[in-house]
């Protein structure tokens, strides 16, 4: 198994790996079943807000808080906000040729919350 890179990592990380699988899939399947009538732009605040404060309370608790603004991370954050801009014609021009009757307004507030909320635009 050294040729696999296993020796790299504890074997304790596969079962955290295995644990966040198994929420997704299950808030998944939950939120299918019970999310079906949410506000779609609500209900990404409201998830967004609470993932927010969860990872919020552990940066505070377990980081330094210093950001060191080399090529990467400027890059990488350029990459998201332009990610995030092509998403939003995206999402607005499906929005508009659909005729899922969502205005150009809510297209703007689904392309910012990311490809989740894309494929439930679609899918409605």
């Amino acid at each position: 198994m050294a040729g696999l890179g296993i020796e790299s990592f504890p074997l304790w990380t596969l079962g955290w790996a295995m644990l966040s699988l198994i929420g997704i899939s299950v808030g998944t399947v939950y939120q299918k079943r019970h999310g079906a009538n949410v506000n779609l732009v609500a209900g990404t605040f409201i998830q967004y807000s609470a993932a927010s404060v969860f990872f919020a309370i552990g940066a505070f608790a377990l980081e330094t808080r210093e950001v060191v603004w080399d090529i990467q991370l400027q890059l990488s954050m350029a990459w998201l906000v332009f990610r995030g801009i092509d998403r939003c014609h995206s999402i607005a021009h499906a929005a508009d040729s659909s005729g899922c009757g969502v205005a150009g307004g809510q297209s703007v507030l689904f392309g910012a919350a990311g490809h989740r909320a894309a494929s439930l635009l679609v899918v409605r």
